[in-house]
């Protein structure tokens, strides 16, 4: 259904954008008389204001959607906002007058938060794992990357680059999406994915599993790829040796469909030789959680690495993720999850959704995890 929204939302982006202010201009100034002139003056303020923020967002490399359909977002927000205090105003018998100017004043504070600091400010989460499978003492550092949706090379790409140098992990482990959803068959944004990616592999080992179907066509992702050291694994299981120590990733290409996906990763763990009987940690990357009981129920796999849900990119205090895009909705929107003995954790990603969807992070910012596996054995 999300899908089915943003892309004809994206049409908006061929539309003036003086031809979507200009009606709601003239509605500002309609009903100065119901919010007050003080509360309409303030929402036309915040209308431009907004406007020209969104129309400075590719200058900064922050993000390079459509302006049209994120402006109209929130000035629908705004416009209801706004009504909602100016009735609850004429409800109690108080002037709304200058709560309006706070109220928009407190929308375009948020709308700054959302639009341009969190999506601007990659964050870094950590976790450490006892792995009997592991000598004592000894460390295996895997970094975690999802969604990264590239439009243009901005400024998520260069702090990623920058925390893969400081950080120096034994392996980089991509869980899919490589470019936007707006940008899939876009040469330049594909050329640049590969810049991206060559030099991600100058700096460390990379595993990867393309993303959702629609984002990372085969062909596309091979154009991305292709001819670079990238472990690009499709349902297939390898063995990543560290310091004379080993790991199993296994990968599965996703196609959101649980059922076929489980199939193709129950052939894939049929790879694992286990005759010693000290099976190596596995790690399963596969793009979305939607295959987390699957994968729990094999009892072969430690931990599931997956992507997708974006975190919600919107989140609200006590009530998280406004939407996940997962089958299992909130039940497997962020973070650590426990599966039987079987480990899950869902990035929030780097990039943001596509087409006509705002390029919005709220209380949700940009993440990658830096997963340690420390010897237990």
């Amino acid at each position: 259904m999300f899908h089915h929204v943003i892309v004809p939302l994206e049409r908006l982006g061929r539309v003036p954008i003086a031809l979507l202010l200009a009606p709601f201009i003239v509605l500002d100034g309609a009903l100065a008389g119901w919010l007050g002139l003080l509360h309409a003056g303030a929402l036309l303020l915040a209308h431009l204001a907004d406007c020209a923020v969104l129309r400075v967002l590719p200058r900064y490399r922050i993000s390079f959607g459509p302006v049209q359909t994120q402006w109209l977002t929130l000035a629908v927000l705004r416009l209801l906002a706004a009504l909602a205090l100016a009735g609850a105003g004429a409800w109690l018998g108080f002037d709304a007058g200058w709560s309006g100017v706070a109220l928009q004043a407190a929308g375009f504070l948020l709308m700054l938060d959302g639009f341009v600091f969190e999506p601007a400010s990659l964050t870094l989460s950590r976790m450490a794992l006892d792995v009997p499978s592991l000598p004592p003492g000894e460390t295996v550092s895997l970094l975690h990357v999802a969604d990264i949706h590239l439009e243009r090379h901005g400024t998520r790409e260069n702090q990623l680059l920058e925390y893969i140098r400081t950080l120096h992990p034994d392996a980089v482990l991509f869980t899919g999406d490589f470019l936007n959803l707006s940008n899939t068959h876009d040469p330049e944004a594909q050329w640049q994915a590969r810049a991206l990616w060559t030099e991600i592999c100058d700096l460390a080992p990379v595993y990867a599993v393309s993303g959702s179907p629609p984002v990372d066509p085969h062909d596309v992702v091979g154009k991305i790829v292709d001819g670079l050291p990238i472990h690009w694994l499709k349902d297939e299981l390898v063995e990543l040796t560290v310091r004379d120590h080993h790991v199993h990733i296994v990968g599965v290409t996703c196609s959101h469909d649980p059922h076929a996906d489980g199939e193709r990763l129950r052939r894939a763990l049929g790879q694992r030789d286990s005759a010693d009987g000290n099976v190596p940690f596995t790690v399963l990357l596969h793009h979305a959680p939607d295959l987390a009981p699957q994968a729990a129920a094999t009892a072969l796999v430690d931990m599931h690495l997956a992507g997708h849900t974006h975190g919600g990119q919107v989140r609200l205090p006590g009530f998280g993720a406004l939407m996940t895009n997962s089958i299992y909705h909130k039940q497997l929107e962020m973070g650590l999850y426990r599966l039987g003995d079987m480990l899950l954790y869902v990035s929030r990603g780097i990039g943001l959704e596509g087409k006509g969807a705002p390029r919005v992070r709220f209380l949700c910012p940009p993440e990658l995890t830096l997963i340690e596996l420390v010897g237990a054995g």
